[in-house]
């Protein structure tokens, strides 16, 4: 599992998003800006609001 947490500028991040995706990971793009690429629409990436849906959907 990754979880991102974006920001307006941030970019090096994505590199770490690619490697999760690549290794089949469930990825968590969480905030504002957790739609800026294309990365964020892969199947593996659930997009939510807050920390707390995170841990709602993962039944915490």
């Amino acid at each position: 599992m990754f979880i991102i947490l974006g920001d307006k500028s941030g970019t090096g991040m994505f590199v770490e998003m690619g490697a999760a995706l690549s290794n089949n990971a469930k990825v968590y793009a969480i905030g504002e800006y957790n739609n800026l690429t294309v990365f964020h629409f892969h199947p593996h990436v659930t997009r939510l609001d807050t920390f707390e849906e995170v841990l709602s959907d993962l039944g915490i």
